[in-house]
């Protein structure tokens, strides 16, 4: 349903409708473990929003085209994207979405990089009030990982627990 309705949407050549259909083709891609796919879906998705002039979706897209291309080993390309798609949430005012890419920013910095300002990152943005709980958990599920990686275990076994608390809690 969702693949027949994208193509109506495309055909249509309403390129506002387009990048949102792409969007979600892309979404379902990526969520579905096809990276590929939904690199070039978000790609397809950016560029109709770039036609339709919509900020919003540009920034969506360039966010999921981030997160896909780290996915596909590309990571540089792939955090530069999500720095750009920040940007993008930023000048328009979207404080939470910038905040949750930067979020994943961290994290994916944490995961591929060594060093100690991986835990520093973390803790800093963990100190920090967070807009969504998704991000939250993300956050701390990787302190949990890198306090494990470095001896400290009983600071990555509290970190899981807050993790467990607010899933419980929120969700």
């Amino acid at each position: 349903h969702l693949v027949a309705g994208a193509r109506e949407r495309v055909r249509a050549g309403d390129q506002w409708a387009a990048a949102f259909a792409f969007q979600g083709l892309a979404c379902h891609r990526y969520f579905t473990g096809r990276y590929r796919s939904a690199a070039r879906h978000a790609l397809r998705a950016l560029r109709a929003a770039h036609v339709a002039r919509f900020a919003y979706a540009q920034m969506l897209s360039t966010d999921l085209r981030g997160h896909s291309l780290v996915q596909l080993g590309q990571y540089q390309a792939g955090v530069a994207l999500l720095e750009q798609a920040k940007s993008y949430a930023e000048r328009l005012g979207f404080g939470m979405n910038a905040h949750a890419i930067e979020c994943s920013i961290v994290i994916y910095q944490a995961t591929f990089k060594t060093g100690p300002e991986a835990i520093v990152d973390l803790e800093s943005l963990l100190a920090r009030r967070s807009h969504d709980s998704y991000s939250r958990r993300a956050l701390l599920t990787q302190a949990a990982m890198q306090y494990a990686l470095r001896g400290r275990g009983a600071e990555a076994a509290r970190a899981i627990e807050q993790v467990d608390r607010d899933a419980l809690r929120m969700d």
